[in-house]
């Protein structure tokens, strides 16, 4: 860099050692923030990002209390959706006894979606005391999360090939 050279020039005077060695580390700490911000830059982009996408949630292992579990992931969920001014719309919902969900299907709309949430597919554990616990003993429970970007129906349609069914005679 440019900079770095004239200012080590600057060094051999005395007078102007200390601001020269003060533009060193200023241009050396820029070189450092363009390098990272390439370095994101040059990441590849998935293609799927700017999808809208499937939000399924399934309570797992923890009875009554994972059901409450995934009522507070969709809660958790939608409030994130509505801060990020995404639409969230229920598709199916398969409500538990204690006001949870058994299991749930919403669809979110809006801008870069599939993106911001792939990442949150996978298993999800609480260890907690249940409201349903009277004893005050802590429970672990589990859900699933599963997030799959919404495909415009001309991509799926793309080839348009019908496959043969047949049976083979024997």
């Amino acid at each position: 860099n440019q900079n770095i050279e004239e200012a080590e020039i600057l060094l051999d005077d005395p007078e102007m050692k200390e601001m020269a060695q003060m533009e060193i580390e200023e241009s050396k700490a820029e070189i450092e923030e363009v390098e990272q911000q390439l370095q994101i830059l040059l990441l590849p982009k998935d293609p799927n990002d700017e999808y809208n996408c499937y939000l399924e949630i399934r309570a797992g292992t923890g009875g009554d209390e994972a059901g409450i579990f995934a009522g507070d992931l969709f809660r958790m969920y939608s409030r994130y959706a509505e801060s990020k001014r995404w639409r969230v719309e229920m598709l199916s919902a398969n409500e538990s006894e204690q006001g949870g969900y058994k299991e749930l299907i919403v669809k979110v709309t809006g801008e870069g979606v599939y993106g911001q949430l792939k990442f949150e597919s996978g298993g999800h554990r609480v260890q907690r005391v249940p409201k349903t616990e009277s004893q005050g003993r802590i429970h672990t429970s589990a859900c699933t999360v599963a997030v799959m970007p919404e495909f415009a129906i001309s991509l799926l349609n793309a080839n348009n090939n019908t496959p043969d069914v047949g049976r083979s005679k024997r």
